[in-house]
């Protein structure tokens, strides 16, 4: 994203933007890298650290009550699940693999 991309969501002018931009960067959360497209502009992304940051509170939000039931199943219930889950795992991997098959 530029700059200028994230001015007019946020409706600030450029110059505010760039100046936060610079504060973020200035904390290792933001990069601000040249466009190789447009040297006039830079394009600015989040810091490793905070991609990863927000994809483990992403997924952890979306297990939270998925694991708060399993938590409920009882020893024999998990280990069936756990099979299924196996199994569909397998399914899966298999499924995605291409197949000889003549059409």
């Amino acid at each position: 994203m530029t700059i200028r991309g994230l001015s007019e969501p946020m409706r600030l002018v450029q110059s505010t933007i760039s100046g936060l931009v610079t504060r973020l960067e200035r904390k290792r959360l933001l990069i601000r890298r040249p466009n190789p497209a447009d040297h006039r502009c830079a394009r600015v992304m989040l810091a490793e650290r905070v991609e990863s940051c927000l994809a483990k509170d992403v997924s952890e939000k979306r297990l939270s009550p998925l694991v708060s039931v399993l938590q409920q199943a009882s020893r024999g219930d998990g280990a069936r699940i756990v099979d299924g889950l196996t199994i569909l795992s397998k399914l899966l991997t298999t499924s995605s693999q291409p197949t000889d098959q003549p059409s």
